[in-house]
């Protein structure tokens, strides 16, 4: 094969001698790799016959020499940033186009189809891709490729779609799969509040623009969370089962719909943020044991001692690095035992009011009123 491609590429390159050649049932092949050539490739002026190019198994390396080998001078659409990878199938039929002296693709002329796969990007500041298969395809100057399989750094995709048009702003549709504490969710969720969230996460994503398609933090996230947790802090219960929803927007939590377990009780938190120039709220309500509510503010005697459980509601807010919660109750359904004025019968209401300041090594302020009805 080499010494065939070094005469053909001097042919090729030799323009004033070679204005056109006709290629008729030109096979190349090296190991598993082929690539059949058929028609014509000339300095682009008059009848254009398409140059036909089939290949299979032709991997990166070889693609490139190939690229060399006819003289091409523009990268294959949308490949530049594929390191390592292969084409399993494919045909392009290429038309030539000659600018200042050189010939090149006309891509607006020009299409293909190339089935890949093992697409690896190594390089640059946007997410990596690894392991990817799917087709590329482009046709009029448009670029298409759809991605069955892969991974975005750790997360398992399982379908993408990167469409650049024309005219217009390249767009990225993608599903994935792994887990909350990914790197690559981490960067999106610092200092949103919801970088101690873990557990199991399906997420779709949508970006437009170049910008966008290299910047994770700037795609539009609906993530599905089942089964997950958020450690609030050292000494606090944790909120575990948690099934929902966490929507994310250019750099913004825009919004939460999650229900778990805390307290040995049902939580439920939904979130709306209308502006980033808003704090983060989530109105939260459940219901919750007594006894671990009292052990949460240290009072394990007094767990004892009080029996039943209680429903609440209240604001989640987060203030800096740290978190403030008010609480409201009116206590229907507890029974306690405690000696006057604490004592009180399960069907007697009495409303309990209480304010918390959490950060991470756990309940640093908290206020609590109470009155009788």
């Amino acid at each position: 094969i080499h010494r065939h491609t070094n005469d053909l590429e001097h042919a090729l390159h030799d323009t004033a001698v070679h204005p056109g050649l006709t290629f008729m049932a030109v096979k190349l092949a090296s190991g598993e790799g082929t690539l059949d050539a058929n028609g014509e490739w000339h300095d682009g002026r008059g009848p254009v016959k398409p140059l036909t190019l089939v290949m299979s198994q032709v991997d990166r390396l070889l693609l490139d020499d190939v690229w060399n080998l006819l003289a091409l001078q523009d990268e294959l659409p949308r490949l530049a940033d594929v390191q390592q990878g292969h084409v399993v199938a494919g045909q392009l039929q290429l038309v030539p186009e000659v600018i200042d002296g050189q010939r090149r693709v006309d891509w607006r002329r020009s299409r293909g189809s190339l089935a890949v796969a093992n697409l690896t990007s190594l390089t640059g500041e946007g997410p990596q891709l690894a392991e990817a298969a799917g087709k590329l395809e482009f046709a009029r100057g448009n670029t298409q490729l759809r991605l069955t399989a892969g991974r975005i750094e750790d997360l398992k995709l399982s379908r993408a779609r990167i469409d650049w048009p024309r005219q217009g702003e390249p767009r990225l549709q993608a599903s994935l799969e792994g887990e909350l504490q990914s790197p690559l969710l981490q960067r999106m969720f610092e200092g949103q509040g919801l970088e101690r969230l873990a557990g199991q996460v399906t997420l779709d994503a949508e970006a437009g623009g170049e910008p966008a398609l290299r910047d994770a933090r700037l795609w539009r996230v609906t993530a599905r969370d089942e089964g997950a947790s958020i450690a609030l802090a050292a000494d606090v219960p944790p909120v575990q089962d948690l099934d929902g929803t966490v929507r994310y927007d250019e750099g913004q939590l825009r919004g939460v719909s999650l229900e778990g377990e805390w307290l040995g009780g049902p939580i439920r938190l939904e979130t709306r943020r209308t502006s980033a120039r808003n704090p983060l709220s989530a109105n939260i309500s459940g219901s919750a044991d007594a006894g671990p509510v009292l052990r949460l503010f240290g009072q394990d005697d007094a767990a004892g001692l009080v029996s039943g459980r209680l429903s609440w509601e209240g604001v989640l807010l987060k203030a800096g690095e740290d978190w403030q919660l008010s609480l409201t109750s009116n206590l229907a359904g507890v029974e306690s035992r405690l000696p006057e004025p604490f004592d009180k019968t399960r069907a007697r209401p009495v409303s309990l009011k209480a304010q918390l300041r959490i950060d991470a090594d756990g309940i640093r302020e908290f206020d609590i009123e109470s009155g009788r009805d």
